[in-house]
């Protein structure tokens, strides 16, 4: 996997100054560790090799054309997956859009044409692996890291976008392609870009919008779960050990299960707080599949931090020595399978293009937004239109209006889901297997019918079916959905993960941060989009007890976060 930076276009002196940048900020964010390069008249690239998924991510021929990617993405050739090393070998000289769209997994790159001074980039299907794109004095410029960007401030200057920071307060990320920069674009999901001095031509490899038919001589369940189960194998590779998160719910409990029933050594984390069902659930599913589990409980942290702690702590212990630093993990399984975040009312609303109505309804129930008292008067406007951005992304759907809202959040909430984790995989040393993204998994999803889906129906049905004892262990239900059919042990009197998943003094704990927040905003304002009275109010009214709004502090924590 490589973290890399790369241009094409603009003068000779000013692409070289870009490049002397991109090779700084590096080299600032990595140390001693080696940084590689190539360039030709008229563009160049500079990255960094993380030696996870392969022990290269680049590919050059003889002729000086270069591929580099990040992530894997789990091309399929003939009905088989093409190894790592061999894929990069397609990606440097055949023809890029057939391979993208016989590709399923999860990344992005570059490939580098220097006899023809032209650079491709491209991202998966859904765009979960982010790849940045802007321009800088006629040069065109690729990278699939902000840390990186922020590192070249002596020749790029980052200007926040208002409407993109308050998208990101509001819903923890930007609708479509925007970010918290002006001029800075996040690249959408299936997009192939030609960029030469001449300008940029995008294209979009796959539409979500051509539905594939199901099987009809198969229950829907068996054959979304044997879909699954192939993303899960051609993951796998040939390690005979493996290790898995593995919590009280329903999506790493999938991914386990997959795992420890082809024979492997599967070693499986949790760290959830004590007490909880996401961690008692979880130890009652590791027994039923056999698996070496480790638990280390931690309170309300963020959850990047925990993922890393834990690992750390396992390790310690002995129980890493043959981690590869790849770690499997449930993300986009809420979602993806499990229709998180909708449910009957949304659909029906988008599927009569009612979109105003089903994006005012999914901001309600989603409870996104900012209080406009929070922010300065010229701001809140901004924080008004939230429900109109996302009634635009809702009709770009509009071929498939019964699926818009699913693939509403898939391009947006889905596809930014893991940016935190993508900007950290150099100082976190492992990455993550996703065959809940896995593009062929989603297009059964998208082929299902709605009724199947919502409410996690279908999902039950796949973990109800599942092979041996773990089929018999409860798992934590989503609020809301179907509950899980499997009876839950009253005398354990577990806390649920969306009611009480912190005890009384870690929920006074967060209180007490976001109104400290609140007079740390108001009288050092670390941001200019906020109300500095308005949040000095807050904090008086919630410390006198006069009424609680410490909730403005974490409004407040959340803007200056995404003005960074």
């Amino acid at each position: 996997m490589a973290i890399f930076f790369a241009a094409v276009g603009g003068t000779p002196e000013d692409l070289q100054r870009l490049k002397a940048a991109a090779s700084a900020a590096l080299r600032r964010e990595l140390g001693a560790a080696p940084i590689e390069a190539t360039e030709a008249p008229g563009l160049f690239a500079v990255w960094h090799e993380l030696g996870i998924w392969a022990p290269v991510s680049h590919h050059r021929l003889e002729d000086g054309s270069l591929a580099l990617l990040a992530g894997e993405p789990i091309l399929q050739q003939g009905g088989q997956r093409v190894p790592q090393t061999e894929a990069l070998v397609h990606f440097a000289q055949g023809d890029l859009r057939g391979l993208l769209e016989q590709s399923h997994g999860t990344f992005c790159g570059l490939r580098l044409d220097p006899k023809h001074a032209r650079l491709h980039a491209f991202t998966d299907k859904l765009g979960v692996r982010t790849l940045y794109t802007g321009q800088h004095r006629g040069i065109h410029f690729f990278t699939n890291a902000r840390w990186l960007l922020q590192g070249m401030g002596e020749v790029i200057v980052l200007e926040p976008d208002p409407q993109g920071v308050l998208e990101i307060a509001s819903m923890a990320f930007p609708l479509a392609e925007r970010t918290r920069y002006l001029g800075i674009r996040a690249c959408y999901g299936a997009e192939l870009i030609e960029a030469t001095a001449a300008g940029a031509h995008r294209q979009t490899y796959h539409d979500w919008q051509d539905l594939t038919p199901l099987d009809a001589g198969k229950p829907y369940e068996t054959e979304l779960y044997e879909t699954f189960l192939q993303a899960v194998q051609d993951r796998q590779g040939e390690a005979q050990e493996q290790t898995a998160f593995l919590s009280g719910g329903m999506d790493s409990r999938l991914i386990a299960a997959s795992l420890a029933h082809s024979g492997i050594r599967l070693n499986t984390l949790n760290f959830a707080p004590s007490d909880t069902q996401d961690l008692t659930f979880g130890r009652m599913a590791a027994a039923a599949l056999g698996t070496q589990h480790f638990e280390f409980p931690l309170g309300p942290d963020n959850f990047d931090n925990k993922q890393i702690q834990t690992i750390s702590a396992w390790k310690a212990q002995d129980g890493g020595r043959n981690f590869d630093r790849r770690i499997w993990s449930g993300d986009g399984g809420s979602v993806g399978l499990g229709h998180v975040y909708l449910d009957e009312q949304i659909v029906q609303l988008a599927t009569e293009r009612r979109y105003d109505e089903a994006a005012a309804l999914l901001c309600r129930k989603n409870k996104w937004g900012v209080p406009s008292r929070a922010l300065r008067p010229r701001y809140r406007e901004l924080a008004r239109r939230l429900q109109t951005e996302v009634a635009a992304e809702l009709r770009r759907w509009d071929r498939v209006p019964a699926k818009a809202a699913y693939l509403f959040l898939l391009l947006n909430d889905q596809r930014r889901h893991l940016i935190g984790h993508f900007e950290t995989v150099h100082k976190k040393g492992f990455d993550f297997a996703l065959p809940f993204f896995d593009a062929r998994v989603i297009a059964k999803v998208l082929a299902g019918p709605n009724e199947d889906l919502l409410n996690h129906r279908v999902y039950n049905r796949i973990l109800l079916a599942l092979p041996g004892p773990i089929a018999q262990v409860p798992w934590q239900a989503y609020p809301g959905h179907d509950p899980c059919p499997i009876p839950v042990p009253q005398e354990l009197k577990l806390r649920y993960q969306w009611e009480a998943c912190y005890d009384e003094d870690d929920t006074k704990m967060l209180k007490d941060q976001h109104t400290a927040h609140c007079l740390s905003s108001a009288l050092q304002p670390k941001s200019p989009m906020l109300s500095r009275g308005n949040l000095l109010a807050a904090w008086v009214l919630t410390k006198s007890g006069l009424r609680d709004q410490s909730f403005y502090g974490r409004y407040a924590e959340a803007v200056e976060q995404a003005s960074r």
